[in-house]
């Protein structure tokens, strides 16, 4: 019986300095919990720009494989258009020729 008085005395000193170690710069639960909030928002904030930074850069995927694609099809008719060009060359050097033959002159060049 004696130990049970002691406890019911020191149980209340020791609340009573554990309430005492909650000092003025110690921060509460409340204000704990509102620091997660912000680290929370923090974190959406991020997940949002990396969501963004993602539809910018499929967006910028799209245009480079379109501008490729273009690029080719330029290439292609560019190649194309020098192909017929010395054709066209050759035809009227060999035209040419043919007249010079045929006429029995020479251009000078």
């Amino acid at each position: 019986m004696n130990t049970i008085k002691k406890y019911m005395f020191l149980i209340p000193g020791c609340i009573a300095l554990s309430g005492c170690a909650y000092g003025v710069g110690d921060r509460s639960y409340g204000d704990q919990l509102k620091d997660q909030g912000g680290e929370t928002s923090a974190i959406g904030k991020d997940w949002n720009d990396g969501e963004t930074a993602m539809k910018r850069g499929e967006e910028l995927i799209r245009s480079g494989d379109r501008q490729i694609r273009e690029g080719q099809e330029d290439r292609r008719r560019g190649e194309a258009m020098v192909r017929e060009g010395e054709a066209a060359k050759r035809n009227a050097e060999r035209a040419m020729e043919l007249r010079e033959l045929s006429s029995g002159s020479e251009l000078v060049e």
